[in-house]
């Protein structure tokens, strides 16, 4: 499916405008089906249903970039699904939260849906809940630390310091 490659391929270039201690995430409607149990640096093992080509396709690209699938990472009975078919028929698990560096994953204290909200869409709405602690940019002014000249008279180093200059 070209289309597929086509959009991890213009995802990869975005990524790259991003620096590697930036706290980013990508989220969207993927498709994807990521497999329940799958336990990889990337994908958590509380996917919802079976991995389909496309669901291959995100956990590789994750993988190769580093990247972490927030909601397959916390476990849920019964707010995984994000995507609810016509009639209700079928719900799958086909949006995902992506957080761009796994060194932020432990950030994520939850990812799930809230299947009561109405957006007007057969989509679910699915949150995450972080915790950043940033550290200040702001310098701290530098401090000057007046010496105690009287302490080197105590310690003879003032005529040790003479006699040594007078060779």
């Amino acid at each position: 499916n070209s289309w597929n490659w086509a959009f991890y391929r213009d995802l990869q270039e975005v990524k790259k405008c991003t620096k590697d201690n930036d706290f980013v995430f990508i989220i969207g409607d993927f498709n994807p089906k990521v497999r329940k149990d799958h336990n990889s640096e990337a994908a958590g093992k509380y996917g919802l249903g079976e991995q389909n080509k496309r669901g291959e396709m995100l956990v590789d690209f994750a993988e190769k970039h580093g990247l972490t699938i927030c909601n397959t990472w916390f476990k849920h009975e019964r707010r995984l699904y994000t995507w609810t078919s016509p009639g209700d028929r079928a719900r799958n698990q086909i949006d995902y939260i992506i957080l761009v560096n796994q060194r932020y994953k432990n950030a994520v204290k939850n990812c799930h849906t809230y299947t009561g909200v109405d957006c007007n869409t057969d989509h679910v709405l699915l949150v995450a809940k972080c915790q950043i602690v940033l550290k200040s940019s702001r310098k701290k002014p530098k401090t000057f630390q007046h010496l105690d000249i009287e302490k080197l008279k105590i310690c003879g180093v003032k005529e040790k310091f003479q006699t040594e200059s007078s060779r």
